[in-house]
């Protein structure tokens, strides 16, 4: 089992390919660029965004978990904040609301999110963290 803080650096990082992909992807296109590429450049964003929510959200469940539910188990945890990352996602992709910005619809950033929601829950459920209680 992993401490919580190890998720929180791997969430770093995940921000910042997120930062790096949607803020430089203009200067890595050109006219030839083939089309694999351009997609995997605008969609690649949404797979951040996917894995950056299951993180957010098993770290608030674990921690309300420590304070308040005790009786839940970790991997339900995993499960209830991918699929609550999902329903965001998938929701914010098909404009049932705009949280996350003004989205123009892309089947292919609705496969990234899910793909991306798909590899948070893998990466927890591989690192299991949790909150001990020096960290609360």
């Amino acid at each position: 089992m992993g401490d919580i803080r190890k998720l929180v650096r791997l969430q770093f990082l995940v921000v910042g390919l997120f930062i790096l992909f949607k803020h430089f992807r203009a200067d890595w296109l050109t006219d030839h660029s083939p089309e694999f590429w351009r997609v995997f450049l605008y969609s690649f964003p949404n797979f951040c965004e996917g894995v950056i929510g299951v993180f957010i959200l098993t770290g608030i469940g674990i921690y309300f978990r420590a304070k308040l539910y005790h009786s839940i188990s970790y991997k339900v945890l995993y499960f209830i904040a991918a699929g609550m990352a999902l329903i965001y996602t998938i929701t914010q992709e098909v404009k049932l609301h705009h949280l996350g910005g003004k989205n123009i619809y892309d089947p292919y950033d609705v496969l990234f999110s899910i793909l991306g929601v798909g590899v948070g829950l893998l990466i927890v459920m591989r690192m299991q963290p949790l909150v001990k209680p020096s960290n609360l």
